[in-house]
């Protein structure tokens, strides 16, 4: 399975992600607090051969920008907000 690695920008901050498309749902796979995407490589790699999947590194950590002031939780709900509205995966269908 290939996954497409693309920087969206929010808020200034060039944000990494990394996503598969293969219909839906599409599962998102958020890291740990300090740590990167790649945590969940092995994951990601066999949920992608069932459907579509995206994880991104948070600002400041793995290959997104760096921050130059402390970030409240506040502060990463909104940067997730503002990508999940740039990204090019399909939410789930309402049944």
């Amino acid at each position: 399975m290939g996954f497409e690695e693309v920087f969206y920008t929010c808020d200034g901050c060039k944000l990494f992600t990394k996503y598969s498309r293969k219909g839906t749902p599409s599962v998102l796979l958020l890291a740990g607090m300090g740590v990167h995407c790649e945590t969940w490589n092995e994951v990601q790699n066999r949920v992608a051969d069932i459907t579509t999947t995206f994880s991104y590194d948070r600002a400041g950590v793995g290959r997104s920008d760096a921050v130059s002031s402390p970030r409240t939780c506040h502060d990463l709900v909104q940067e997730l907000a503002e990508l999940l509205r740039m990204i090019p995966v399909e939410p789930r269908e309402n049944r």
